[in-house]
């Protein structure tokens, strides 16, 4: 069990919710998509981030930033949660508006409120050194209205489907003395977006490069500063709409003055903009399920077989076949599927199959998935998507 973690009761969480999981298509679908999967431990990927997050911070302080039409989703993945702590964005606009809106509207409820921001969607564990990890986060945030502090991860594989953080000089604060785990804290010198594997090899090599978890700890007050200075226009309108937050002109400021937001990140918009940040190298492991291949790291019903195929679902048969990933994956009800797939003399595929949808790719090709998406959308069979 994870130790007691003290809490701060000016502490707060965003968690990033309204993605549709294109990568994990077809297990991940519009009118389902990852974040509200149920995995191996019968939770969702929603439920086990905030559940993580309720050791340091309660539910009443956490928002949940995700799609209007997802918002039912988010009642059954956490029953009980403040219906009013969801914000259902009338159109998706990316993570820039989101964070400003949250940060618009926590501001209101107390002007010291620092902000923990986080995707739904990662593999954490242990809780203790990730909300230790936090703790500090916010007492470095808190220590410099200025700064905003990022986790880092050290690399373990020249990956090509992460973020970079250049490290720059050591960070020296008491809050990094006072904290229950050794964490050291660095300067960012840059941000690299996702390299050639040749860059991402010179990065591992290098030592000084850590992967972009995409954990942002900062006042919801700086939030605002950085984006009046770096994106005025955004700004303005999410203030108009945070204003009318909790009165009867809420629906309507949203679903006018959203659509008009610009459509952007918030690495893009603030991060690579920003100054006074902090990076934490986390000791924690982490990874992000977004991908097949990170699902089945972590997924406890995948079973690796003698030919080394990783294999979740009742009826996989694999002759002469090595290094592919495998899913059979259940209906709504959890109800196993009762097809069988065959494998005969290939190796490092993904194969996973829905009842209406059977995908085939090489393991190199993961990323793909997404162009696969847009091309069966443009061909009109959005119905399987």
């Amino acid at each position: 069990m994870p130790v007691a973690i003290p809490q701060n009761e000016s502490t707060y969480a965003v968690v990033i919710a309204g993605g549709n999981g294109v990568r994990l298509w077809p297990e991940s679908r519009a009118r389902r998509p990852k974040q509200f999967l149920l995995q191996d431990r019968r939770q969702s990927m929603l439920f086990e981030t905030v559940e993580r997050l309720s050791h340091m911070i309660p539910n009443e302080r956490i928002l949940i930033a995700t799609s209007e039409s997802f918002r039912q989703l988010v009642r059954e993945a956490l029953p009980g949660f403040p219906d009013e702590n969801i914000i259902g964005e009338p159109v998706s606009r990316n993570t820039a508006p989101a964070i400003g809106l949250a940060a618009e509207i926590l501001a209101q409820r107390d002007p010291n409120a620092t902000l923990v921001i986080l995707p739904s969607d990662h593999f954490i564990e242990p809780v203790d050194l990730f909300c230790s990890t936090l703790q500090t986060g916010v007492a470095l945030a808190d220590e410099d209205p200025a700064r905003l502090v990022i986790l880092g991860i050290p690399p373990t594989a020249p990956s090509v489907s992460y973020g970079y953080i250049e490290c720059g000089a050591p960070l020296l604060s008491p809050a990094l003395a006072n904290s229950a785990f050794e964490i050291e804290a660095f300067r960012v010198k840059s941000f690299r977006e996702k390299p050639l594997q040749q860059e991402a090899t010179e990065y591992i090599k290098a030592d000084w490069f850590l992967w972009n978890a995409g954990i942002f700890i900062l006042s919801a007050r700086r939030v605002l500063q950085l984006l009046e200075q770096l994106e005025p226009g955004m700004a303005a309108r999410l203030h108009l709409i945070g204003a009318t937050w909790g009165t009867p002109a809420w629906s309507h400021q949203l679903a006018d003055g959203y659509p008009q937001v610009r459509n952007i990140s918030f690495d893009y918009a603030v991060m690579e903009h920003a100054d006074s940040i902090v990076v934490l190298k986390s000791a924690f492991v982490w990874d992000d399920l977004g991908s097949f291949k990170s699902l089945a790291r972590h997924e406890e019903s995948h079973v690796q077989d003698e030919q080394s195929n990783t294999v979740s679902g009742p009826n996989v048969v694999c002759i002469d076949s090595h290094h592919n990933v495998i899913r059979q994956v259940p209906d709504e009800n959890g109800t196993p599927s009762s097809r069988l797939i065959g494998l005969v003399g290939v190796d490092d595929l993904i194969v996973v199959q829905t009842d209406d949808v059977t995908l085939i790719c090489q393991r190199s090709q993961e990323a793909d998935i997404r162009r696969l998406v847009e091309q069966i959308r443009d061909q009109g069979k959005s119905h399987f998507l």
